[in-house]
């Protein structure tokens, strides 16, 4: 079993100038596999749904753990009930064009559905080792972000 847990971060969330940052952490019994990544004029929602879809598209293209049952753990409420609970197949047409972030829920759904995959919400503040280190990520990338800012402004 593949244990996947995923968390985002948003500074000035929904503004045109926000900045957000995703991360994962995959865990099975043979190694860790952890990565972040950053996305600016973003929300909460879609980094939150991004960090998800990264981490199945990391299964999904890895051949040798493709098949494994997978476990996803989130505290975002948005990513995990949609996906668990496979509300979306209760969208009609005429909703899902007024649906947020349809782009990402294309993708997510698409992963979720291709792969052998449960959803499970934590809370925000767990103490889960693993849950703990995919929201250390996603600070520290935030963190590197800004100080590269930082540094690309004092040298214009």
């Amino acid at each position: 079993m593949i244990k996947v847990y995923t968390d985002a971060v948003c500074h000035r969330n929904g503004e045109p100038d926000s900045v957000g940052a995703w991360s994962f952490v995959i865990h099975d019994d043979k190694e860790d596999i952890e990565c972040s990544g950053i996305e600016e004029g973003t929300t909460i929602q879609r980094v939150e749904l991004i960090a998800v879809i990264q981490a199945l598209k990391f299964i999904n293209e890895d051949i040798k753990l493709k098949n494994i049952p997978i476990i996803v753990y989130s505290d975002s409420k948005y990513a995990i009930n949609y996906l668990k609970y496979k509300t979306y197949k209760t969208w009609n047409e005429k909703k899902w064009k007024k649906i947020a972030n349809m782009d990402l829920w294309i993708q997510a759904i698409e992963l979720s559905e291709s792969l052998k995959v449960d959803f499970i919400k934590t809370n925000k503040h767990c103490i889960d080792e693993w849950k703990n280190r995919a929201n250390c990520l996603a600070k520290s990338a935030i963190e590197k972000y800004f100080k590269k800012q930082e540094e690309t402004n004092e040298t214009s």
